[in-house]
């Protein structure tokens, strides 16, 4: 024995000089050891275990091991109820597996199927070279990995009498419309057995493979990756047009056909339909030809039977549209120019059962050796046990090696020379980029039923008249059918599956999401803004007898208060994702902060917008002893103008082109080669950026009226004929402004960082909380300093004030203040005692009822004076007499 194969013994545990072995669970005592089977087809029992002698044989002189092989094969019931769930997946029974390949996907995910990779490479060296490579691409490999050995292989062909077609100077079918064509011309002719009528058609309705095989050229034309029955692209059941035009074909097909062709039984012959072909009473047939042709005996066939790829397509599925369209080069990259028709597509469809052999990766060592060398013994048929003469009819395998596809061995047989390169031809025509199979994926033999089922209650229902209404209530019937089957399998499962087993499966994104450090920044922010507001309001209430706030008006300013909150409120759920939301209610907030944050500005803009207009009015009109009390009338008036064209501009937003919650990449640019997407991050985003356009309008609304309202009250100012200081008019414009000043630089920071989800958010909550607070701040921090310098007794900071008339003290004695207008002439005027309180004589603890009773009277004494004195101007010629000036210093 060589070192080589003494290496294989010591790997397994058994080697041919040993005489006992430590297998553990691989229970190889006494040199012997038994091995479990499950075959998911009771058909295919009898083919394999012809191998078992052989392969008894085999480890007998390798190993020194006295092998015994048990197979437990499903019958058809089991097979579509609870084979898979109960014999496969919840069972550690089974050393092996005879499976169909669409079950790798589920089997492989659920730890099941042992990785044969080091196997192939290390034992079966060119043998698995000899194996078809669609054949190894498409049934044994996935998500890189050789996870089964290949046994056999369905395919779908054409099969027409060539003498028919020679003697009428016919062209064999090229596309589906020219089969239908083809099925009408030969349909009734006395072409049959003695004389007798040949029908057009002949096949076995309500099949699932051959509805597949003629959708798979009208859906399919950029390979698996697009799909037949499933639009991986977009993850949904895909049926449609193709799905219609396939129904409208087999329609004619069954005109064609025999009438009794729905009730036709196998009577233990692979396809009764090949049957009737092959006693030349059909003109044409299409379907999984190879083990339904070659279990004939040759010489029923060897003189009339031609054999061909399937037909194709002209048209193919524009999936934008969902309508057919002609191909051409581009739409159909893998089509074959045809002369006098084009450019046809092609999408060779194989059968959904082709076998392969796979091992159990949980059990030992041994087990898994021997699993691993019996299959390769299966998959090794040779020509003779794929085509065992031309007389006898054979079991599968079919053909699947490049050595089963040698002209010269099928010579050998017996088989003509024309018909072996015609068949071998068509069967390599499948190896095609564009081939065309069910999905591989779990709930794949689910859809095969549900397929067939629909299709043959559809057949039943039509009998080849067709019936548009019909087809798309059979399209829609199935389309639901399939779509429960991929939720109730799970989609993600199903389509990363399917990229596994193309071999472009990428680990899905990571979703990312705010960072919890900025939202807590964010909250934080709105937190202050709003414990700010909330405190102005408290500060408010413990000094309402106080004279800055009473003169302030405290309705106004609870108005502007208001504002801010909102102002602070908007960063909540601008500070929400779908970490903590579902997708629609991040839609809602992605409406809710800008309406918030909007309507907030435009309620703050609208008191400071009263208190301008209440300054200007008394500026315009100095002789009319205007008080600077803002009436409800003028607040609902900038209110209205500040705020009802934001709402306004926000409804048609919403209404029209709303912001929604999307996740879209980190990196839009994917490499192919890498191992997984690149990750995800959710924001609010716009069609056409949309969201951009209205921030700009609602800030150059807001900006235009806020800038003429400030531009007015400089004009007045410059230009006056009444000086006022009453704690904000100095500091209102400055409020307005420093708003938009941040704004001016933040909102191109915001562009230039759209791309970056964090440094937007930073950004932007800043922004909301940084025009709250500075407009808080000009409007409150010159009253906070008043009211302390006048609580400490250190007299005022700025000049007093009159709480109606609001007329400047101009001397040096802050007990008095001057009025002046365009008449005089630059001399000190009139003095009168200011009405401010604490500036004329009142102590400043003394009860608060007692202080506002005498405002109260002395505010109506300084009316009176005003009105003496307007009386005086106009004589100009007379003296104030002794007795008022006694009077008012008093």
């Amino acid at each position: 024995m060589s070192s080589e194969n003494c290496q294989l013994c010591n790997d397994i545990g058994a080697c041919r000089r040993s005489t006992t072995t430590d297998t553990g669970d691989d229970d190889s005592s006494n040199n012997s050891i038994t091995i479990r089977m499950s075959v998911f087809h009771a058909g295919v029992t009898d083919w394999v275990s012809r191998h078992i002698s052989n392969f008894k044989n085999q480890t007998a002189h390798n190993y020194n091991l006295n092998v015994t092989i048990e197979i437990m094969s499903a019958d058809s019931e089991t097979r579509m109820g609870s084979w898979l769930e109960n014999i496969v997946l919840n069972s550690t029974e089974f050393d092996g597996y005879v499976i169909p390949s669409y079950y790798l996907p589920t089997l492989t995910e659920n730890g099941q199927l042992e990785d044969l990779t080091d196997f192939v490479v290390n034992d079966m060296h060119d043998d698995w070279g000899d194996i078809l490579p669609f054949v190894r691409r498409w049934n044994a490999i996935y998500n890189d990995e050789i996870r089964a050995i290949p046994l056999t292989q369905d395919v779908s062909l054409m099969l027409y009498d060539k003498v028919l077609f020679e003697k009428h100077n016919r062209t064999v079918p090229r596309t589906w419309d020219e089969y239908t064509q083809e099925a009408e011309y030969f349909n009734g002719l006395l072409e049959g057995p003695n004389g007798s009528p040949i029908y057009g058609s002949c096949k076995r309705r309500g099949n699932s493979n051959d509805m597949f095989a003629i959708m798979s050229s009208y859906a399919q034309a950029n390979g698996p990756e697009e799909g037949v029955l499933l639009d991986f692209a977009n993850k949904t059941a895909l049926l449609g047009e193709p799905f219609k035009q396939s129904l409208k074909h087999l329609d004619d097909h069954i005109k064609y056909g025999p009438p009794d062709e729905f009730t036709m039984t196998n009577e233990g012959i692979s396809h009764c339909a090949v049957l009737l072909f092959l006693q030349r009473r059909c003109a044409l047939y299409y379907g999984i030809t190879n083990g339904a042709l070659l279990d004939m005996p040759y010489d029923m066939y060897k003189n009339f039977l031609g054999v061909a790829a399937l037909p194709g397509s002209k048209k193919i599925l524009d999936r934008s549209t969902g309508k057919l369209k002609e191909c051409t080069i581009d739409t159909c990259p893998h089509s074959i120019y045809q002369e006098g028709l084009g450019l046809v597509n092609y999408a060779p469809a194989w059968g959904p059962t082709n076998w392969v052999g796979a091992v159990h990766a949980g059990k030992g060592q041994v087990k898994k050796q021997l699993m691993k060398e019996f299959f390769a013994l299966v998959g090794r048929d040779s020509m003779s046990d794929v085509i065992l003469n031309t007389t006898v009819r054979k079991l599968i395998p079919n053909p699947h090696r490049r050595s089963h596809l040698v002209v010269d061995d099928w010579l050998a047989k017996g088989y003509d020379e024309e018909f072996a390169e015609s068949y071998i031809t068509a069967y390599e025509s499948t190896e095609s980029l564009n081939v065309a199979k069910y999905p591989p994926v779990e709930g794949s033999l689910k859809m095969i039923v549900a397929l067939e089922s629909v299709v043959y209650q559809y057949v039943n229902s039509t009998r080849g008249y067709g019936n548009e209404a019909i087809q798309s209530k059979t399209e829609a019937a199935l389309k639901t059918t399939l779509e429960a089957i991929i939720d109730d399998t799970g989609r993600d499962i199903i389509f990363s599956q399917y990229e596994k087993y193309l071999d472009v499966y990428k680990e899905p994104s990571t979703d990312q999401y705010l960072n919890n450090g900025l939202r807590v920044y964010g909250l934080c922010l709105s937190g202050a803004v709003l414990l700010t507001s909330f405190g102005i309001v408290a500060w408010m209430r413990k000094y309402r007898n106080e004279y800055v706030v009473i003169h302030s008006q405290p309705q106004v300013l609870k108005v502007a208060l208001c504002g801010s909150v909102l102002m602070g409120a908007a960063i909540v759920p601008r500070s929400l994702d779908d970490k903590w939301l579902s997708i629609e209610n991040c839609n809602a907030m992605c409406i809710l902060y800008p309406w918030v944050y909007f309507v907030g500005l435009g309620t703050m803009l609208s008191a400071l917008f009263s208190k301008i207009e209440r300054i200007i009015l008394i500026h315009e009109k100095p002789n009319e002893g205007l008080s600077l009390h803002v009436s409800f009338d003028e607040l609902k008036k900038s209110f209205i103008f500040a705020v009802v064209p934001n709402v306004l501009i926000l409804l048609v937003w919403t209404i029209f082109r709303p912001n929604h919650w999307e996740r879209s990449s980190l990196d839009d640019d994917v490499d192919e080669f890498a191992s997984a997407y690149p990750d995800t991050v959710g924001r609010c985003v716009g069609d056409d950026a949309n969201y951009t356009i209205v921030y700009f309008v609602l800030l150059l609304y807001n900006f235009c009226i806020s800038f003429a309202q400030c531009l007015r009250l400089y004009n007045c100012t410059q230009n006056q004929k009444v000086s006022l200081d009453n704690f904000e008019d100095k500091w209102i414009a400055s409020a307005i402004m420093v708003t938009f000043e941040f704004w001016l630089i933040g909102l191109p920071v915001l562009l230039l960082m759209a791309d970056n989800y964090s440094y937007d958010y930073f950004v932007e909550v800043s922004l909301f909380a940084l025009t709250a607070l500075s407009s808080l701040a000009f409007l409150f921090v010159p009253k906070f300093f008043y009211l302390r310098d006048k609580l400490r007794n250190r007299g005022p900071f700025a000049e007093g004030v009159s709480s109606e008339q609001g007329y400047k003290i101009r001397s040096d004695d802050p007990n008095k203040f001057l009025r002046t207008d365009d008449n005089t002439d630059g001399g000190e005027g009139l003095l009168f005692r200011s009405l401010s309180l604490g500036y004329n004589g009142v102590d400043e603890s003394d009860n608060n009822d007692e202080l506002r009773k005498r405002l109260i009277v002395l505010e109506e004494e300084n009316r009176n004076m005003k009105h003496a004195v307007d009386e005086l101007e106009e004589r100009e010629t007379e003296a104030i007499p002794p007795s008022m000036f006694s009077q008012v210093t008093t």
